[in-house]
């Protein structure tokens, strides 16, 4: 193979691996998420949650603005239920659309969203 072929093979290469990489490092961004709470009390327990059970998924946190940078495709679950939080704002847990399963048990939001059907 002539020489000049095989450096515009190279450059193809070359071309294409980058290509590829940054294609790979766009999707990876797509599924990341600044998510902004307007309720501390939620803020604090989503985040004592993620670090439990789902560390791979936090990327940072801003504590003095209540804001959770996460890979919300990481997150199918969600319990913010236990007994003594007063949540009164859900704004931000709309973000999480992957969620399979979400507890608000336990708390004072009026947020109709998220109200139980009590017709029968």
């Amino acid at each position: 193979m002539p020489k000049k072929v095989r450096i515009i093979v190279k450059i193809i290469i070359i071309a294409l691996f980058t290509l590829m990489a940054s294609f790979t490092n766009s999707k990876a961004s797509d599924t990341e998420k600044s998510i902004t709470f307007a309720d501390k009390e939620l803020y604090s327990l989503i985040k004592e949650q993620l670090q439990k059970y789902n560390r791979d998924s936090i990327i940072s946190y801003k504590d003095d603005e209540n804001i959770i940078i996460v890979d919300i495709t990481k997150i199918d679950y969600l319990n913010i239920g236990t007994s003594g939080n007063k949540i009164t704002d859900l704004s931000g847990i709309e973000e999480f659309t992957f969620l399979e399963s979400l507890s608000i048990t336990n708390n004072y939001t009026s947020d109709e969203r998220f109200a139980r059907n009590n017709k029968n």
